[in-house]
């Protein structure tokens, strides 16, 4: 390609007849033939160049041309004298180059760091490298380039790692600027050559390097890659026939044990029709038994249920012993208390009598509504003993704009005796009235409005009234 559009620009630059111009493209064509091997035509198209008719840049172009062309031709050369005259030729203009080009030139700097390479110093060509690889930018052909030749000499000094580093760099730039002429690629491909697990690599690269050398069609390219691709297609079928020869044992082992699984799937079948049966039976056994274990289940129900009626049972019946007990001993207390209070008040009314002071004996009797206040009074203190969170469950039943609040809250009111005595098992209205001194009308009239307010059914506020204090 690049050898076209250069035929190109030379006949342009004849019709234009610009002499520098077309002396300075008989020069790069000539450079670009003999990097493909071309040496005869490169050396014809040099020796016709007109060395006056060209310009800096020509001359520039002229003299790396001949020293490539040169020193090419001194490396490949099998003729002892005829490898000395061009190797001489070439040195020559090697040091018409170190007078001519700039120092900062990158092919000057090419060939001082191939002088410094060859002649052991390594660090002075690394030192040329890091200028060269400054002046470019990665992504360029001259970038390849610069890799490449970096890569020769990690290489001559036996850093391995380095050398392919740089090789895939230069490579990998090669592949993505399409350029044909892979110096790099088919040096990769002779590394991993060298390691077994990379051989199937090593032979997709080398065949590529070798379908871009013929695209560009060198000579000299493919006289470099031909060896390596000999030794990486002779490797690589090796691996192909023992891993074709690994698949037949493999086929074979695979059939053989093939044979074996066939073999073991008739036992096993066998045994899974045996194994089938015993199951059938084994799960007879299975549902007989559960039928009898649902039956025990249900007793067990039943059992528990019993137990838990029986338990509630014993519950309220000490419930009620316990209560009856307090009960019995308030009472016993309650009387006492009364039959003292009676006594002194017969013998008060008695002395009374008999100093006919009727005055006091009046104010004597109208202290039993005191006596009253008093019950009322020791009912409270001992029902919110015997039930201590008596006002709040009850409330808890009643909606809460409805709930009763108690200046003292050691105190009932008329409305929580009424159920409190409820809660005692005294139903009656009538027996509450007489209790409570109060008409019959206006107990059922409280128990009625009680109800309105209840948040549960009316019918089954009393029930939940009697189970206050029993959890």
């Amino acid at each position: 390609m690049a050898l076209k559009y250069i035929n190109q620009c030379m006949e342009l630059a004849i019709r234009m007849d610009d002499k520098k111009k077309v002396e300075n493209a008989k020069a790069l064509l000539a450079f670009q033939e003999s990097t493909t091997g071309d040496y005869a035509e490169s050396y014809d198209l040099l020796k016709s160049v007109n060395i006056a008719d060209l310009d800096a840049e020509g001359k520039r172009n002229y003299l790396w041309a001949c020293q490539h062309l040169y020193g090419e031709m001194a490396y490949y050369s099998n003729v002892p004298s005829l490898k000395k005259y061009y190797a001489g030729k070439h040195n020559v203009y090697q040091a018409a180059i170190d007078s001519t080009f700039s120092h900062d030139d990158d092919l000057y700097l090419q060939m001082q760091e191939v002088r410094a390479r060859d002649a052991g110093n390594m660090k002075e060509a690394l030192r040329l490298s890091d200028k060269r690889l400054a002046m470019t930018k990665p992504g360029t052909h001259q970038y390849a380039i610069v890799q490449f030749y970096r890569g020769l000499t990690y290489n001559q000094f036996g850093d391995k790692e380095q050398f392919l580093r740089c090789l895939l760099r230069s490579a990998i730039c090669d592949v993505q600027l399409a350029v044909m002429d892979q110096g790099s690629l088919w040096e990769v491909a002779n590394l991993l050559n060298a390691d077994p697990g990379e051989q199937k690599r090593s032979h997709e690269y080398i065949k590529f390097a070798w379908k871009s050398a013929t695209i560009f069609n060198t000579p000299s390219r493919s006289r470099q890659i031909m060896p390596v691709l000999t030794q990486i297609e002779e490797g690589y079928q090796k691996e192909l026939s023992a891993s074709n020869q690994h698949l037949r044992l493999m086929v074979a082992c695979s059939a053989l044990l093939l044979f074996v699984v066939m073999l073991l799937l008739y036992y096993v079948n066998k045994q899974r029709k045996r194994i089938a049966a015993a199951h059938h039976k084994l799960k007879e056994t299975n549902h007989a038994l559960q039928l009898a274990n649902e039956r025990l289940n249900e007793m067990n129900h039943s059992l528990n249920e019993m137990n838990q009626s029986l338990n509630e049972m014993n519950h309220s019946l000490n419930e009620s012993n316990k209560m009856k007990e307090v009960y019995i001993g308030r009472f016993l207390r309650l009387c006492a208390i009364y039959v003292d209070k009676i006594e002194t008040m017969r013998k008060r009314v008695v002395k009374l009598v008999k100093a006919r002071e009727l005055n006091k004996l009046l104010e004597q009797m109208q202290a039993g509504e005191a006596y009253m206040g008093e019950l009322y009074e020791y009912f409270d203190s001992a029902f919110l003993k015997l039930f201590p969170d008596f006002v709040e469950e009850f409330n808890a039943l009643l909606k809460p704009e409805e709930r009763i609040v108690l200046e003292d809250d050691s105190r009932l009111s008329t409305t929580l005796r009424i159920f409190a005595l409820i809660r005692l098992g005294i139903e009656d209205s009538s027996k509450i009235a007489e209790f409570l001194h109060y008409s019959v009308n206006t107990i059922y009239n409280y128990r009625a409005k009680i109800k309105n307010s209840a948040i549960c059914d009316r019918e089954e506020f009393e029930q939940r009234v009697k189970q206050i204090g029993m959890k």
